[in-house]
């Protein structure tokens, strides 16, 4: 049972979760490339576009993760921005961002871009969660910590 959205309708969505992780956790990141081609046109088509912000979001996610692989710690960084410049959505919004890329900044010291990251996500969520997960894991960042994100670091990427 993957973590996207449970009210999601549209199924083809899982699909999308699954194949992406599939070809990045198997480094086959021309086959990545393509499936989050083929879900960026499917993301606007289906749903009148309510899971665009959510492909765009694990878009840069992956994007994010592709580039540390590489070395890229300053592409992985933007990319990490720019998976929170979405606009809201309805999973996004229960669920909040998947964590992975921030985890992955943090254990390079890259504690600055993730508490920016912090800032521009807490949109996302409606309050207490807001406050619980943004404001506790920002002063964990802060003391230089690595926070245990849970289940952010799985959303819309893992089996639960």
């Amino acid at each position: 049972n993957y973590m996207a959205s449970p009210s999601t309708k549209d199924k083809s969505i899982v699909r999308y979760l699954e194949l992406a992780r599939f070809a990045y956790e198997n480094k086959k990141y021309a086959a990545l490339k393509v499936i989050l081609d083929v879900w960026s046109d499917q993301a606007i088509l289906v749903a009148k576009g309510k899971t665009y912000p959510l492909y765009q979001h694990m878009s840069h996610t992956y994007s994010g993760l592709v580039a540390l692989d590489y070395g890229d710690v300053e592409r992985a960084k933007l990319e990490l921005l720019k998976s929170a410049n979405v606009r809201k959505s309805p999973t996004l919004s229960t669920f909040g961002p998947n964590m992975e890329l921030a985890k992955a900044l943090l254990e390079k010291g890259q504690y600055k871009v993730v508490l920016q990251f912090l800032k521009l996500v807490k949109k996302f969520w409606l309050a207490p969660f807001r406050w619980y997960f943004a404001h506790n894991w920002r002063g964990e960042i802060q003391s230089g910590m690595i926070p245990d994100f849970k289940a952010n670091l799985y959303y819309y990427t893992k089996n639960s």
